[in-house]
């Protein structure tokens, strides 16, 4: 893991991860690590049908890999849009470790896509409360938060939701924009 780390900032070290997981892998074929280790190389590389059969590995020998559990969640979420069944690994993330906050907003992202408004506002609040400096992914959850309270409606809370984003990151363009229609609402007829 140490070289996939230093693949990281210096991709001439990406080659050598990869030989290092593979010679782990000779050594042990049931070392749920280093098929994590292979997941995230081919992840980081959008080698997504590769990625995820490693990630399935590493969760067939290690049902609580927290890191497997959440990348192969992010590829049901976002790549293979089945929102409903990435659910299912995020959740098993805060069974894991219910403190860990990448998992709620995860969890907001998937019933956000299923439609399921406030079972997402419940995990994207909980995500602000664990990460309320925005450091992880609690750094996208007021705008989606927004989103969704603009979606319903709910001008108020939606300005709410924008502005701590803003907080966050001042520059954030979309959050002023989004904050700026939640502010001036069409008008209903």
């Amino acid at each position: 893991m140490a070289y996939f780390a230093r693949s990281l900032t210096d991709s001439s070290m990406h080659g050598e991860a990869m030989e290092k997981f593979k010679q782990a892998l000779k050594i042990d074929s049931k070392l749920p690590m280093a098929y994590t280790g292979m997941g995230l190389l081919y992840f980081q590389k959008r080698m997504i049908p590769r990625a995820k059969s490693y990630f399935l590995k590493a969760l067939q020998l290690n049902p609580n890999d927290l890191l497997a559990n959440e990348l192969l969640g992010n590829i049901l979420l976002v790549d293979e849009k089945q929102p409903e069944e990435a659910l299912n690994y995020f959740q098993k993330i805060i069974e894991i470790s219910p403190n860990y906050p990448d998992a709620y907003y995860y969890i907001g992202s998937s019933y956000y896509d299923l439609e399921k408004y406030p079972e997402a506002i419940t995990a994207l609040n909980k995500i602000m409360e664990l990460d309320s400096f925005g450091l992880t992914q609690g750094y996208y959850a007021p705008v989606l938060l927004g989103d969704i309270y603009l979606k319903e409606k709910k001008y108020p809370e939606a300005i709410s939701a924008y502005e701590k984003a803003l907080k966050i990151n001042p520059q954030n363009s979309y959050a002023k924009y989004k904050l700026e229609k939640a502010k001036k609402p069409p008008k209903e007829k």
